[in-house]
């Protein structure tokens, strides 16, 4: 189990190990879900004829205003890095932007059921096999190691989870693997994943819903109300409500000992949105940097000594291979791979140090 609190900040790379794209392969999905055309004026041959159906239901006299913004989203969104930065540079427009996050949440549902992690066969089950490289199953294995059936409950009590991503597979494999691997029921599995301290900035696709008698969408759900899970995505541009989820979101980065970023591209405003406003008692940071040249991991180094030293009248020191800020050139799982007696006990590294003059 996880000794010290611990903190994940989760970024796209993180869903990408179970099989959902990354920033551009989704904003190509997004594309072709929101390319509305028709052929002789009433066939449809490409976009969504749910969504569009969708739209025409609410809008009939002015549908075709949004289908003229998918038409443009499409025309655009090649030229941004991702569905949201495109979102964020046309935040005035409403209907680029609703049918932007009609095709978000469309998009998402849709790859959780293309995700190695959606059921199928007769027996509706997952293929636990296929996950044994994902750091899913190693955050599992970590967590409950020499913790017994009798003490499930408070398998992830000193570990919280910020995930920018907008789906819901982090809660959907720890439902089904608690359940799997200590033979609980689904309504125990559900009380357990309901008490973790996992959080969405940007929202999700909706509160994931795991049994019939409760409300929410389920995992890779294909009929839903698409304006209401639309009206959970918040992008870049947005401000996130500076309420109890927010400072939740800051005291537990605040209080963590431990700071682990999985996946991140660690946007500025990202990083911000998280800075606790108290000071904080983080040892160590961990985090995955794949494919990062020296010079960006530089620059990320940096940028995560600001956001600790904000908290600090002193600069942070960033040390060598051994020091407290780690950024490695591995996926996610790989990280877990090297340091998996480390994480869970990060007590035994060398903790943050303070030179007498600030760095910065």
């Amino acid at each position: 189990m996880f000794h010290a609190r611990t903190a994940f900040i989760l970024g796209a790379g993180s869903s990408h190990e179970v099989g959902l794209p990354l920033g551009g392969t989704l904003a190509a999905r997004i594309s072709s879900l929101v390319d509305f055309k028709f052929k002789e004026g009433y066939k449809m041959i490409s976009g969504d004829a749910g969504l569009y159906s969708a739209i025409r239901r609410r809008f009939s006299s002015t549908a075709h205003e949004y289908r003229e913004a998918g038409t443009f989203i499409v025309s655009g969104i090649q030229l941004a890095d991702s569905i949201d930065d495109f979102l964020s540079l046309h935040q005035s427009d409403d209907k680029i932007t609703l049918v932007g996050k009609l095709g978000i949440v469309r998009a998402i549902l849709g790859e959780e059921q293309n995700s190695i992690l959606y059921p199928s066969g007769r027996r509706q089950s997952i293929d636990f096999t296929r996950l044994n490289d994902s750091w899913f199953v190693k955050l599992l294995k970590m967590a409950s190691r020499a913790v017994p059936k009798e003490q499930v409950d408070n398998l992830f009590s000193n570990v919280a989870f910020v995930n920018f991503n907008y789906d819901r597979c982090l809660e959907f494999f720890l439902w089904r693997g608690l359940q799997q691997l200590y033979g609980i029921d689904a309504r125990h599995a559900t009380e357990v994943v309901s008490r973790l301290r996992i959080f969405h900035p940007y929202g999700s696709v909706g509160p994931l819903k795991v049994d019939s008698t409760e409300s929410g969408i389920e995992f890779g759900a294909t009929d839903v109300d698409w304006f209401e899970a639309a009206t959970r995505i918040k992008t870049y541009s947005e401000k996130v409500d500076e309420g109890e989820d927010l400072a939740s979101i800051r005291e537990e980065i605040a209080k963590a000992r431990l700071i682990i970023f999985l996946g991140i591209h660690f946007h500025e405003q990202n990083i911000e949105l998280i800075t606790p406003t108290t000071k904080m008692t983080a040892e160590n940071i961990f985090g995955t940097a794949l494919g990062f040249s020296d010079e960006d991991r530089s620059v990320v180094e940096d940028q995560l000594q600001v956001f600790l030293a904000k908290m600090y009248s002193e600069g942070v020191f960033l040390g060598s291979e051994d020091g407290p800020i780690r950024l490695r050139d591995l996926t996610c799982s790989q990280l877990f791979d090297r340091y998996s007696k480390t994480l869970p006990r990060p007590t035994a590294l060398e903790p943050m140090t303070f030179p007498s003059s600030s760095t910065l």
